[in-house]
């Protein structure tokens, strides 16, 4: 892995940063990554959101402006590369798995504190709301609402790379390249094989009426300062829509 030249905490909103990863290798392709910092006011603590690799100057500065790190979170399997690192450095914070990370090998010698469902943790869920995304599917992503900065964060479900070089053209041709963005082929075919899309058009509904997030951030490519709710309706198009069976009667 390769750092780019700053890791340090960029404001997003109200209590809410991120922090630019390293560029990782994923089957072959380099592929950035995001960690979230949000401040909780209740108990004065940090609460971290796929987290990357942890240094001295990096620790300090989250705990200067965040608070003592209390709670870990893996949206998603895939993403737990750095997780044991975080558990040697912070021995008493939570680690939450993503569904079905605890089963994984890779994840042996964590010690998970819980595995992540629909429903938050009630030590922070004054704060912050979580849903699931692919369930059913054999592979989740818990998607999470940061609600007073009203943030939502997607990890691998919402990808808006950069859609420059042959690398940039190949994720283009995926849907996952350039503003618009989407959710990875091999993804898509998941939900649709499995019979999960309509599950993942409720939790999708839900997001966009329910929480009607106004900034997105996520862990590979474009982040939205504003205006989040129609660009998730676009990067999740795909998605069909429930037809209704009401009879209409005049």
């Amino acid at each position: 892995s390769t750092f780019p030249n700053t890791a340090r905490l960029i404001p997003f909103g109200d209590r809410i940063w991120f922090v630019e990863g390293p560029i990782v290798n994923f089957f072959g392709f380099p592929y950035p990554t995001r960690m979230v910092v949000v401040a909780l006011h209740e108990d004065r603590s940090s609460w971290i959101w796929s987290p990357i690799a942890i240094d001295d100057d990096l620790a300090e500065e989250i705990e200067s402006k965040a608070g003592p790190v209390k709670y870990v979170v893996s949206p998603v399997k895939i993403h737990w590369k750095f997780m044991k690192q975080w558990q040697e450095r912070f021995p008493e914070a939570r680690l939450y798995a993503s569904p079905g990370l605890a089963d994984r090998k890779v994840a042996k010698d964590l010690q998970f504190y819980a595995t992540l469902t629909a429903e938050p943790d009630p030590a922070y869920a004054n704060e912050i709301d979580q849903t699931l995304f692919g369930e059913g599917s054999g592979l989740t992503e818990v998607i999470f609402f940061h609600k007073p900065s009203k943030t939502v964060m997607f990890t691998d479900s919402v990808q808006r790379h950069e859609s420059t070089g042959l690398y940039g053209m190949l994720l283009k041709l995926d849907g996952m390249g350039g503003d618009k963005g989407s959710t990875p082929g091999e993804w898509r075919f998941l939900l649709w094989a499995t019979g999960t899309l309509q599950r993942a058009r409720e939790t999708v509904d839900h997001i966009l009426n329910d929480w009607a997030p106004d900034r997105m951030i996520v862990a590979h490519g474009k982040c939205a300062e504003s205006d989040a709710v129609p660009i998730i309706e676009q990067c999740l198009s795909w998605i069909p829509r429930k037809k209704s069976t009401e009879s209409v009667t005049c």
